[in-house]
């Protein structure tokens, strides 16, 4: 039997940059809370997530809800898969 896994980045920073859309937000948000609390001291291991506010189709409108930002803190989504329904009709405006 194995023990437990350890949640930790081991010393190295994992702070995920996104330029993408909701679905890739939904993921790391995901990872990004499976990370170990912030004990904020020197070097930290405090999850961190860049997120991207510029103006993005992908980003803002992919998913029928939007992922809750406030505070400077994302809400992680709780519904089945990633916690988002992807709006099929943005899907098929923007194919090529």
């Amino acid at each position: 039997m194995n023990p437990p896994a350890k949640r930790s980045t081991r010393g190295h920073p994992l702070p995920p940059a996104l330029l993408g859309g909701d679905i890739i937000i939904a993921a790391t948000t995901h990872l990004v809370s499976l990370l170990p609390d912030p004990h904020w001291g020197l070097p930290t291991d405090t999850p961190l997530l860049e997120l991207d506010q510029s103006e993005n189709p992908w980003r803002n409108g992919l998913s029928r809800e939007p992922l809750e930002l406030s505070n400077g803190q994302v809400t992680v989504p709780t519904k089945p898969g990633l916690g988002i329904e992807v709006d099929e009709e943005v899907v098929r405006r923007f194919a090529v």
